[in-house]
């Protein structure tokens, strides 16, 4: 298959040794000098990957290259072209700080022009990120393929967007840089973060959650760094906090776009120092966890809106990941992930009371994953079809008409929302589940759905949590509007808000 490359480079020597690099994989090739030339060449031609050179002239005028230049050519590709692969061509070495700062521009790997480097390492960069690129292949069969129907062409794309994702956490992952993952609710930001843990040096470490949206200036102390018996009314013992707990391993900010900016600043002087003191504690312990952050939020915009404060911004942007919706994801990783639901809730529910073991074909995932469906709630939306459908049907015979029948459900009446505390919900009185909710919280609501009502000992039960934790979260639940208790003392349950 025959790739179309786009070269921008200022230096003519510069662009004829970068076409003789790439010329083993028979890719056409195109090269302009300058930002504006090329910008003009995009308006009416689309590339599958570019080459960028760092220092760049922002015309033909121009007669000072300048490396700012060079990062907003790579930002303009990125928000012009987003399937498009980018690789910042520099002349330092793989450790400098311009690399780290083009990959932030919005570049999916860099490679180092100097003459001590290999050609071959370039090549091999290419072939990761266009995982179809072959030189073996050629024109003639690029020209069959174009005449193959459009969904080949939407999936080779869908592919190449996941293989560039892909890449960027192959190569950030086993480092210690922070990461920062932007995405629309329910594209499984999360997710994504724990694998990010699970293939760094730190994945036989803890890995821990701060919910952002439900901490505030009042609690977040408490919450990050833990408190001392009596430190305030109602500690009745000592409490570790998140950080601590996340020593030596992964601490994940989810939704920080939604923080308030004194909680911010909390974060701020935690990730620059690393310092816990627990609430009633004269000591401060110095810890060692890898920064995880994601947002749904445009954080930039909420910086200049003064909402978000700039130096955590440009802590947290380290390593900058846009998710993608999971329509535009291709059908290979759409079946890695539900099977991954599937494996985590047989993991979660083995040791449960009255657990009985359910199993889903192969064939069934692959099918699952080829559905023609839109998934309006992204990951979250899967997960939820998935846990849905193995609770009420369970067994060892689930088909895929059994997920399509959930699909279904929440299909129906998915457009059905209430926008509220910066979160969006999904009205359980029409049977659908949360887009954006905790999965304990989500666990609940589906326990009342289909029990009409709860008990806190049936919360205490299902979630496998001690009952102090039980009555905090459905008290939480109630004051966010979520759920409202009927009766008093022991025959207190717990029922949705009815609407009207």
């Amino acid at each position: 298959m025959s790739y179309r490359l786009l070269i921008i480079d200022d230096d003519f020597r510069s662009v004829e040794a970068l076409k003789l690099e790439v010329k083993p994989l028979h890719h056409d090739v195109t090269a302009v000098h300058d930002q504006e030339s090329a910008f003009k060449l995009l308006e009416e031609n689309s590339f599958d990957y570019a080459l960028v050179d760092i220092r760049l002239k922002a015309n033909p005028r121009d007669m000072n290259p300048d490396i700012e230049v060079g990062y907003a050519t790579i930002q303009y590709l990125r928000d012009h072209c987003p399937s498009m692969i980018i690789i910042a061509v520099t002349a330092f070495d793989e450790t400098s700080e311009i690399n780290t700062q083009a990959i932030k521009a919005g570049a999916n790997d860099f490679w180092s022009k100097n003459p001590g480097q290999s050609g071959e390492k370039l090549l091999a960069k290419i072939r990761k990120l266009l995982p179809t690129a072959n030189s073996q292949h050629s024109n003639s069969e690029s020209d069959a393929k174009k005449a193959s129907d459009h969904s080949d062409e939407t999936g080779s794309q869908k592919s190449q967007t996941m293989a560039a994702i892909n890449a960027q956490i192959k190569k950030f992952a086993p480092t210690d840089a922070t990461i920062l993952l932007l995405g629309q609710p329910g594209t499984g930001k999360g997710f994504l973060a724990e694998e990010i843990h699970k293939k760094s040096k730190r994945k036989d470490k803890p890995f821990k959650v701060v919910n952002c949206p439900q901490l505030s200036k009042s609690n977040i102390e408490s919450e990050l760094f833990g408190h001392m018996k009596g430190s305030f009314t109602g500690s009745v013992g000592d409490r570790k906090g998140l950080a601590l707990s996340a020593d030596k391993g992964t601490l994940f900010f989810d939704e920080i776009g939604d923080m308030d900016l004194e909680s911010q600043a909390v974060i701020l002087r935690f990730i620059e120092q690393k310092e816990v003191k627990p609430l009633g504690s004269d000591e401060f312990t110095i810890i060692d966890a890898r920064i995880i952050a994601a947002t749904n939020r445009q954080l930039d915009s909420l910086v200049s809106e003064k909402k978000f404060r700039e130096d955590l911004y440009s802590r947290l942007s380290g390593v900058v990941i846009n998710v993608p919706l999971l329509r535009d994801r291709d059908v290979a990783e759409i079946e890695n992930i539900a099977k991954h639901f599937y494996r985590r809730f047989r993991e979660e529910h083995k040791h449960k009371r009255g657990f009985k073991d359910v199993r889903v074909k192969s064939f069934v995932w692959s099918k699952l994953a080829k559905y023609e469906y839109d998934w309006p709630g992204n990951v979250r939306e899967l997960m939820h079809v998935i846990k849905k459908t193995l609770i009420e049907v369970g067994g060892k015979n689930i088909g895929i008409g059994d997920f399509i029948r959930q699909i279904g459900a929440v299909d129906e009446s998915i457009s059905t929302h209430i926008r509220g505390d910066n979160r969006d919900y999904v009205d359980y009185n029409n049977g659908e589940f949360a887009i954006e909710l905790t999965e304990r919280e989500e666990t609940v609501l589906s326990l009342i759905y289909k029990n009409r009502s709860v008990s806190r000992r049936q919360v205490q039960e299902t979630l496998g949590v001690k009952s102090t934790a039980a009555w905090k979260l459905l008290k939480h639940m109630a004051m966010n509007n979520l759920i409202e208790s009927v009766g008093s003392g022991r025959m207190k349950r717990y029922v949705l808000i009815r609407k009207g």
